[in-house]
């Protein structure tokens, strides 16, 4: 991968566990994930951040209708990006972006 790609998925009610050589971003549009990342886990949903480091095993499991914007980003784009936190509180600009996302 090369150029960051940006889609909308929704997750089956089925526990995944896997890795990808690629940083991953993740933004609830509707819904909930459990995820665990590293060390860091819990319920996963609206107003908050997944940041999925490259080459590092996360699991998660879905339940009922959710919606995610997913931004896989090549590793070399950002070096810095698993210094960052796991989980992050995002605040009402960056939800109203995200519902824009959506639509």
């Amino acid at each position: 991968m090369s150029q960051p790609t940006l889609c909308l998925k929704s997750y089956l009610p089925f526990f995944d566990n896997h890795l990808h050589g690629f940083d991953q971003s993740v933004l609830p549009v509707s819904g909930s994930l459990e995820l665990e990342i590293g060390d860091a886990s819990g319920q996963f949903f609206e107003r908050h951040a997944a940041l999925i480091y490259a080459f590092k095993s996360h699991a998660f499991e879905a339940s009922g209708e959710n919606q995610f914007i997913v931004a896989d980003i090549p590793k070399a784009l950002v070096p810095v990006f698993d210094s960052l936190p796991a989980f992050n509180q995002l605040d009402d600009n960056i939800n109203h972006y995200i519902q824009f996302l959506q639509r």
